[in-house]
């Protein structure tokens, strides 16, 4: 999952709103997740 999720992360970033978020979740076979990745995209006020 995480070497999917990394040939993924390029295009989403580009696409991904300020103060959004994108995940990815694997599930078992019930459906509970049992891994997720998550990307954030914040604006950090007071950087330079």
């Amino acid at each position: 999952m995480t070497g999917v999720c990394g040939d993924m992360i390029a295009d989403v970033s580009r696409k991904l709103a300020e103060n959004a978020e994108w995940q990815m979740e694997l599930l078992d076979e019930s459906k509970t997740p049992v891994f997720r990745i998550r990307l954030v995209a914040e604006t950090l006020q007071g950087t330079d």
